[in-house]
């Protein structure tokens, strides 16, 4: 049955631990910003997208499946699958984050920060545990190793190296920092899994779909490798054809505008799992509840952040350091996309619960073959503008496709209000 108060305390709960991980990220990238050159902070930020899209990479679709499989087989009765399921997924990314940092160490990519290459497996762990506690609703500690430990070591580590030395941050006092920041929130995680979840599968016989479960999570791989192309996708673009300030420049945006995605983020943690029960047991009416809500919950925060963003954009943007309020209307721009997706809510998810990711998968791929075709000129012709427009009038369609083909599939819209 679908509560109605369950989703809200948890949906405040993740936003809550969301909101204040915002605010330690946005301290981290200015104390960055600020503490360093504008080239240093460029290359630190794209070293961090290719890794996170290594990171998703190694995760071989693990979070999209324990986010649907879990609440499947605990509504089905099955927990032999449930365990089998969980360790299923952590033998996959053990495996494929040993062989992504080679691959990464071999390329090169990262070579002006090949030590963080050793604790990258450990970084892929720590979105492991995180995708555990999500599908067994354990919504704070889905978000707090993240949100919060991760992000707070990693300050106080750059605030001791600043204060004790002196001088101003390096690329590699920057990536040093960053790895001990993640063996050191791993070390926490791997303690709260056995004592929050560990003990609920530990005792259970375990089976194994493993060439189902294969299939599947290779599917939302490509769904979850998809989206943070198109999420990194700009960054990575503008540090090719432009330079490392114009990179500093639209990170920021991106940063800054992705704060009205809270909402949509939080109330997910808890939702998902939810949509995925409600569809196993057949209760449509309960699912369209969950649906909605999670959808009015986030375009009541995002509209909200817009609004703050409208008339004290300038004042945010100058706490990054007085270059950066040029980025206002590249802000902006990047609000009114994210608002979009915040108003058409969780459409790609209904498609995957009913077993129609490829669709979602088909739109994501067209969508980001689209955006590297247009983004290139657009950002020779018109820098950080073009990119940014670019991204947001494919986001726009993309949800509005998405949002048309998933009601007509389900039978259930999305859309906040119809």
């Amino acid at each position: 049955m679908f509560s109605k108060n369950q989703l809200l305390s948890g949906t405040l709960v993740a936003i809550l631990i969301n909101v204040f991980g915002a605010a330690l990220v946005f301290i981290l990238n200015i104390y960055i910003a600020r503490s360093s050159s504008v080239e240093v902070y460029g290359n630190y930020l794209l070293i961090i997208s290719i890794l996170t899209i290594a990171s998703l990479v190694s995760m071989v679709g693990q979070d999209g499946a324990l986010s649907k499989l879990v609440p499947k087989y605990s509504a089905l009765g099955l927990p032999s699958l449930l365990k089998g399921v969980v360790t299923f997924g952590f033998v996959i990314v053990f495996f494929s984050s040993i062989l992504v940092a080679l691959i990464l160490y071999v390329s090169g990519v990262v070579a002006a920060a090949e030590i963080i290459l050793f604790f990258f497996p450990a970084l892929v762990f720590s979105f492991y545990f995180q995708s555990v506690f999500r599908s067994f609703k354990k919504v704070a500690l889905s978000r707090f190793f993240d949100q919060i430990l991760r992000p707070s070591i990693f300050i106080f580590l750059l605030f001791l190296f600043t204060f004790f030395s002196g001088k101003p941050l390096t690329l590699s006092h920057v990536v040093v920092c960053f790895s001990i920041s993640v063996v050191s929130s791993l070390l926490v995680a791997f303690f709260a899994f056995s004592k929050a979840v560990y003990p609920r599968i530990k005792d259970l016989d375990v089976e194994f779909k493993s060439k189902e479960w294969l299939v599947f999570t290779f599917k939302m791989l490509a769904i979850s490798l998809g989206f943070v192309f198109l999420a990194e996708l700009d960054v990575v673009m503008v540090g090719a054809l432009l330079d490392p300030k114009d990179v500093a420049m639209i990170g920021v945006s991106i940063k800054v505008a992705s704060v009205s995605l809270l909402g949509l983020q939080a109330a997910n943690v808890i939702g998902m799992p939810m949509i995925s029960e409600t569809f196993m047991k057949g209760d449509k009416d309960n699912m369209r509840g969950v649906v909605r809500l999670i959808s009015r919950v986030s375009l009541l925060f995002s509209t909200s952040f817009v609004l703050i963003m409208t008339f004290f954009g300038d004042y945010v943007l100058s706490v990054f350091g007085d270059v950066f309020v040029s980025a206002y209307p590249v802000v902006m721009i990047y609000c009114v996309g994210f608002w979009v997706s915040s108003f058409f809510g969780p459409s790609g998810y209904l498609l995957v619960v009913i077993g129609k990711e490829n669709i979602n998968l088909l739109l994501v791929y067209a969508v980001l073959v689209l955006n590297v075709v247009i983004s290139i000129p657009a950002i020779i012709v018109y820098g950080i503008q073009g990119a940014a427009v670019v991204t947001v009038s494919l986001l726009i369609v993309r949800n509005v496709v998405t949002w048309v083909i998933a009601k007509r599939k389900v039978g259930i819209s999305s859309s906040a209000f119809f």
